[in-house]
């Protein structure tokens, strides 16, 4: 996954609160 830190973290937000 070569995709900018905030992308990731907006990624991996939603997917923590699911």
């Amino acid at each position: 996954m070569a995709s900018p830190p905030h992308v990731d973290d907006s990624l991996i937000d939603m997917m923590a609160l699911i």
